[in-house]
């Protein structure tokens, strides 16, 4: 299989993203894809960040740049979100919470660096899988349970999809019609990817 496909998850918390990922790590059809997840919880392990309704810019920024590193990848992987959400989290802080004007400065140049990165690397991305809301939020412990931030976050991803002109295809449906999507695409690429290196 050619090296560097993409496959990148984006979508708000508790939309499906993470079950479908471990439901991909155990098929054996991706097993020559490499699995990117527990960036954010890694962080939140050393106590680095803060997230969900907490957030800041420079947890935002500790986390973009973690999530930067997937888009230099040469191997073929998957990953259980993007750079695009993290965007999305940081533009939600910066329009939704209450700070002071020093921190809402330094948030509002954290955010145009995120978009501005975002635009100059969308063609690195790959193939990006966006996840609607389809179900109540089932907790984890770290993830935010409220049902209005979700839709906030998920309302400023598709904003950001649409602004910056990112084609994504979108899945839904119970985990195993999600898996069978995920691999029409995943799979439609790679023949795709074959056929040009033939030409």
């Amino acid at each position: 299989m050619k090296d560097n496909l993409k496959i990148q998850f984006a979508g708000s918390q508790g939309t499906g993203k993470t079950t479908l990922f471990e439901e991909a790590k155990k098929d054996s059809d991706f097993k020559e894809f490499l699995f990117s997840n527990e960036k954010v919880r890694d962080l939140l392990k050393k106590k680095k960040v803060t997230i969900n309704e907490e957030g800041d810019w420079k947890s935002q920024k500790l986390i973009f740049d973690e999530y930067m590193k997937v888009l230099d990848q040469k191997k073929s992987l998957i990953s259980d979100r993007c750079i695009i959400d993290v965007v999305s989290y940081t533009l939600w802080i910066l329009s939704f919470k209450e700070m002071s004007e020093e921190e809402k400065q330094f948030t509002r140049i954290e955010t145009e660096r995120q978009l501005s990165i975002l635009k100059e690397r969308k063609n690195d991305l790959g193939t990006v899988i966006y996840f609607p809301i389809e179900f109540n939020v089932v907790g984890d412990g770290i993830r935010s349970m409220k049902k209005e931030f979700q839709k906030e976050i998920d309302l400023i991803i598709r904003s950001t999809l649409r602004l910056n002109s990112i084609p994504y295809q979108t899945i839904s449906g119970s985990v195993e019609q999600r898996l069978k999507q995920l691999k029409e695409i995943t799979f439609s690429h790679v023949q795709m990817l074959q056929r040009n290196e033939k030409m």
